[in-house]
C-alpha cells in the first residue's frame, strides 16, 4: 500500500472494528480477513506513525473485558468496594491484586467511566477479617492416655507409612 487513499481507507476499516485499540494484530487481521498477523502489525505501525489511527492501548482485549466486569460490579454494588472481594467477583479467585490495581489505574487514565475512589486498596475489610478469626475458646489438647487405643494405632501406622519406621 503506497497510495495515500489506500492508507486512509485501511484506517477507516480498522476503526470500524469495535475496540480496535485493545485488540491484537491477529484479532484485527481475523476481523478484517484481508491479511496475516505479521502484515497487520506492519500496517498498524505505519498507520499509527502517519497519525491515521490512535496508538494501541496498554489495556489488552482481555483487560478491556475485565474493566467492563468491574464497571458492572460497581454499578450493582453501592458504597466502598474492597479489592479482594472485587477480584473474587471478577476472576473467581481472590488473587493478582497488583495487576487489578494497575488495570484500574490505566482504565481511569484512558478515560473509562470507572469510579476508582470507591475501590478500597484493602483486600478484605478488617471487620470481615475479625469475624472470620473469631474462635470460641482455645484449641483443646489431650494427653496420650486420653487417646482411644485404636485411633492411636492408626495414627502411628499413618506416620510410619509416611516417614518410615522411625517416624512415630
Amino acid at each position: 500500500m503506497t497510495n495515500k487513499h489506500s492508507w486512509e481507507a485501511l484506517a477507516q476499516k480498522i476503526k470500524q472494528v469495535p475496540d480496535y485499540r485493545h485488540k491484537s494484530a491477529a484479532m484485527l487481521a481475523e476481523a478484517l480477513g484481508e491479511c496475516s498477523e505479521r502484515q497487520m502489525l506492519r500496517w498498524i505501525r505505519t498507520l499509527t506513525d502517519k497519525g491515521l489511527i490512535e496508538p494501541r492501548s496498554l489495556i489488552t482485549y482481555d483487560g478491556l473485558l475485565t474493566v467492563r466486569r468491574i464497571q458492572r460490579y460497581l454499578a450493582q454494588h453501592q458504597g466502598t468496594v474492597y479489592l479482594g472481594l472485587l477480584a473474587k467477583e471478577v476472576y473467581g479467585a481472590g488473587n493478582n491484586y497488583s495487576w487489578l490495581r494497575w488495570l484500574i489505574q490505566k482504565a481511569v487514565a484512558e478515560g473509562f467511566e470507572l469510579d476508582a475512589s470507591r475501590i478500597s486498596s484493602e483486600t478484605i475489610p478488617t471487620k470481615l477479617r475479625a469475624e472470620r478469626r473469631e474462635v470460641e475458646g482455645k484449641p483443646r489438647f489431650i494427653s496420650w492416655e486420653e487417646v482411644d487405643p485404636e485411633h492411636l494405632q492408626r495414627f502411628v501406622a499413618l506416620h510410619q507409612f509416611i516417614g518410615g519406621r522411625h517416624a512415630a
